[in-house]
C-alpha cells in the first residue's frame, strides 16, 4: 500500500507535468480551456504541493489540501471535449487524489 506522501509525490512528479504540458502547449491555445480554468489548475497544483509538504507532519492537514485541490479541479469545465489522452491524464490526477481520501469522504466527491 502506498503512503499519502508517496501518492502525492507520484501526482506532482509524474502526472501534473504531463497535464501542465497539455495546458501550456495545446488546451489553452486551441480554446479547450480558458484562462480562468488555467488559473484553477494552477491553484490546484499549488494545493497539491502544499498537501505533499504537509503529508510529512499531518495526514489530516494534507487531506484538507487534497480536498481543496479536488474542488478546484472539479471547477474546471472545458469548453470543448478534451482529446481522449488528455482527458485520461486529467481524470487520472483526480483518481489519484481521491484515492488518498478516507473512504466515506471519497464516495461523496
Amino acid at each position: 500500500m502506498t503512503t499519502l506522501n508517496e501518492t502525492l509525490w507520484e501526482v506532482i512528479n509524474n502526472l501534473v507535468p504531463l497535464f501542465q504540458d497539455d495546458i501550456d502547449t495545446f488546451l489553452t491555445k486551441e480554446g479547450y480551456i480558458i484562462e480562468e480554468d488555467k488559473g484553477k489548475w494552477n491553484d490546484a497544483v499549488k494545493l497539491i504541493k502544499e498537501a505533499y509538504r504537509n503529508s510529512f507532519s499531518s495526514d489530516a492537514g494534507a487531506i484538507e489540501y487534497v480536498k481543496k485541490a479536488l474542488n478546484e479541479l472539479a471547477g474546471i469545465s472545458p469548453k470543448k471535449p478534451l482529446p481522449p489522452e488528455m482527458k485520461t491524464r486529467f481524470e487520472e490526477i483526480k483518481t489519484y487524489l481521491s484515492s488518498v481520501l478516507p473512504k466515506e469522504i471519497s464516495s461523496t466527491q
